[in-house]
């Protein structure tokens, strides 16, 4: 059961990033540029909890998969009555054959990278749950490998 509340989408991602940082520092992995490119002022019901675990869970893979000196760039847009929130990376890129995978349960795209660094390979579905259950989609875009790639998460505009 969803407990939805009234969120202003920049004050979410702040949480995010806030506790993203938190954890980088305490595992020395500040080298990767975080850009959050403002946008309107969007409002969003929906649960909490849930939705900072998505956005944590794509903030965090995009840094995982980032190179140093690389950038991560989030932001979000009003289209069509929904709120798309953009997690964009400059970093390993998806090879196009994997896309349709990414989200299937214990997938982790190449197996010769460490779990380290690779992950178990449940969060983007879990995710994917989550974004569904607010009646909204999960995307993944990449033109391959080293060409970076971008998540977003689409949820329908509930303003109240």
């Amino acid at each position: 059961m969803l407990h939805r509340l009234r969120m202003i989408v920049e004050t979410v991602l702040l949480l995010v990033v806030m506790r993203l940082k938190a954890v980088a520092t305490r595992k020395s992995r500040n080298d990767v540029l975080l850009s959050v490119v403002a946008s309107e002022h969007l409002e969003i019901r929906v649960d909490q909890a849930r939705i900072l675990q998505i956005l944590t869970n794509l903030l965090d893979n995009a840094r995982r998969h980032t190179p140093r000196g690389g950038e991560v760039r989030i932001d979000w847009q009003h289209d069509n009555g929904h709120v798309a929130i953009s997690f964009t990376d400059s970093g390993d890129g998806i090879p196009i054959d994997h896309l349709p995978h990414v989200f299937e349960r214990f997938y982790r795209g190449d197996t010769a990278r460490n779990r380290e660094r690779q992950g178990s390979g449940i969060g983007l579905t879990i995710s994917r749950a989550i974004a569904e259950a607010h009646g909204g989609r999960l995307e993944a875009y990449s033109n391959g490998p080293w060409t970076g790639s971008t998540f977003t998460l689409i949820l329908p505009e509930r303003m109240v």
